[in-house]
């Protein structure tokens, strides 16, 4: 319900015992913090059944934040445009050397000539939202009093429950997955066909996180993140709604995590984004696919580069994240993993037709 431009009350459709968590870091972060790239709390309605009960959270009320719209539909216009300018041109000949590294490897260094030449002023727009994310995440590890929100240490049995739960996660994709391959298209059944391959590599990389001395921190963190939940305001993002994943628990979705599960969670957004646009920009200009891919592909890979590079360097030193490279990129390895296989289940059950954009991002894994 908005109130006028100033305004903006959020109903809540399943109330729960117990802090809404997308009230509870929001007024936790506009009250305690002063973190300005959220929309500001302003007020929440609860109810109680009982005088001694836990309440239930039923609204929240914000202030509203003039914007260009949702970081996803702003994405996909930018991308539409971009299909449009690249599709008339030949392949750079210096473009299959450029997907050779995976994103976390390009982000090491500044952006190539080919992606300034070509993707342009999208690199600016990641590098500005990873430096978001990194504020935002700097802001939730900020020492405090408050047991809800002070940082822990990530435990040698947090990090094997996280594994366990992976490793299930993979057997159960994988077996439904092999169970559907008989009806899927005969391009994606090769796709399909190339994952499977990998799945040994994928288990074997698991247990290289199991056995690594990783040091880090369990913060509170977004948990459902993804293009859709930014606003492009002007040059720059605002962070919304940290109610987190709609199907998990209400314990789970306030529990502290690593906070590279929003960090994987924006780089497959930048994937879907690019495979999404690029399925609908053959529909309307019926071509070849495959001729257009490289091109999804150079996006993909040098936006979520710029990303992770302006990320990184935003959050040096922070002790939430990894301090070695080879473990951050394992440990951001393993939530893309982990990403990537709700996408594979998610498109099976509800639209086949995308199954190709999870199963290549499997494939771009460096497993």
């Amino acid at each position: 319900i908005l109130y006028g431009d100033r305004f903006i009350l959020k109903l809540f459709r399943r109330p729960e015992a117990g802090m809404n968590p997308d009230c509870e870091i929001g007024r936790y972060l506009t009250e305690k913090v002063g973190f300005g790239r959220i929309p500001p709390f302003a007020g929440l309605i609860e109810y109680a059944p009982a005088v001694d009960s836990t309440p239930a959270t039923l609204a929240m009320l914000q202030g509203l934040v003039a914007n260009e719209g949702d970081g996803w539909k702003w994405t996909i216009e930018e991308l539409d445009r971009y299909y449009e300018i690249c599709a008339p041109l030949a392949i750079p000949e210096n473009l299959s050397g450029e997907l050779e590294n995976s994103a976390v490897e390009l982000a090491e260094s500044p952006p190539s000539q080919l992606a300034q030449d070509h993707v342009g002023m999208y690199l600016d727009a990641a590098a500005a939202l990873g430096r978001c994310t990194a504020e935002l995440h700097l802001a939730l590890a900020s020492p405090t009093d408050d047991p809800a929100f002070s940082p822990e240490p990530l435990e040698s049995d947090d990090l094997r429950a996280l594994l366990a739960d992976v490793r299930q996660h993979e057997s159960t994709v994988f077996d439904v997955l092999k169970d559907r391959v008989p009806f899927l298209p005969d391009e994606v059944i090769e796709i399909a066909g190339s994952v499977f391959s990998r799945r040994r590599r994928i288990l074997q990389r698991l247990e290289a996180l199991g056995s690594s001395s990783l040091r880090t921190q369990r913060i509170r963190v977004h948990g459902d993140y993804h293009l859709g939940q930014v606003l492009r305001v002007k040059t720059d993002f605002v962070i919304l709604d940290f109610e987190g994943e709609p199907s998990r628990s209400l314990a789970y979705r306030r529990s502290k995590q690593s906070p590279l599960k929003d960090v994987a969670g924006m780089v497959r957004s930048f994937s879907y984004a690019a495979y999404a646009s690029l399925i609908g920009y053959i529909a309307r200009h019926p071509g070849d696919f495959a001729k257009l891919e490289p091109w999804a592909q150079l996006w993909e890979r040098s936006v979520s580069a710029e990303f992770l590079r302006a990320y990184r360097q935003t959050v040096r030193n922070a002790d939430f994240v990894p301090a070695s490279d080879e473990d951050f990129r394992l440990f951001l390895d393993t939530f893309l993993l982990d990403k990537v296989l709700y996408e594979v289940l998610y498109e099976l059950n509800s639209r086949p037709a995308w199954l190709r954009i999870p199963l290549m991002g499997m494939l771009s894994l460096p497993w």
